[in-house]
């Protein structure tokens, strides 16, 4: 009898929580034209930006221009939630894109979220970007500009091994170093290759 009423208990308790606690997806664009994104609630008013398609297709998006700007905020049922993690495997395999926009408001970069973006030239890592995984950028070949603003950067993580952040980058690859950074992780650009560092 005790164990039915707890079951009871937690069952009604279930239907008074917030609907913020269970995982929602939803699609959301900034404004007429631009790229549909979709994105998942996570806790209080955050989302973390996530894939369309299964992260076993060959691309989680099929329909995006070349040019990503991630918005610092969406709005879901009447509320505004700020985008602060790019999902795993989030932009895998989109070979379209050839530039991404971060926005400040980015924490987390999860493992492959930009993998075998072949086109990708330039991406920036924001200011507030606290922890990114391994193979993140995984075979971006083309990938030439990273501008560096993360000053809060204080781990990466390598969810399969020492699998590493940047892999394959173009040739000419040039990595902007923002005034504000103080460190940079060790073992973050491992075997970049840069032909230039700025600072």
């Amino acid at each position: 009898m005790k164990r039915t009423l707890t079951i009871v208990a937690f069952v009604a308790m279930a239907f008074t929580l917030p609907k913020e606690l269970f995982a929602q997806t939803f699609s959301y664009a900034a404004y007429p034209g631009d790229n549909v994104l979709y994105y998942t609630v996570l806790y209080g008013r955050s989302v973390k930006l996530t894939y369309q398609n299964s992260p076993s297709s060959s691309s989680s998006y099929s329909n995006l221009s070349s040019f990503v700007s991630i918005p610092d905020s969406v709005e879901y049922n009447g509320q505004f939630y700020y985008v602060t993690v790019v999902d795993a495997y989030a932009f895998y395999g989109c070979g379209q894109i050839t530039n991404v926009s971060l926005p400040v408001t980015i924490e987390t970069i999860g493992d492959y979220a930009f993998g075998n973006c072949t086109s990708l030239q330039t991406i920036n890592l924001p200011k507030n970007l606290f922890s990114i995984a391994g193979g993140s950028f995984n075979g971006c070949t083309t990938l030439s500009t990273i501008n560096y603003e993360a000053d809060s950067l204080s781990y990466y993580f390598f969810p399969w091994g020492n699998l590493p952040v940047f892999d394959r980058l173009a040739n000419n690859a040039v990595l902007n170093i923002a005034s504000n950074v103080k460190v940079i992780p060790a073992g973050l650009f491992d075997d970049c290759g840069f032909k230039f560092i700025n600072f």
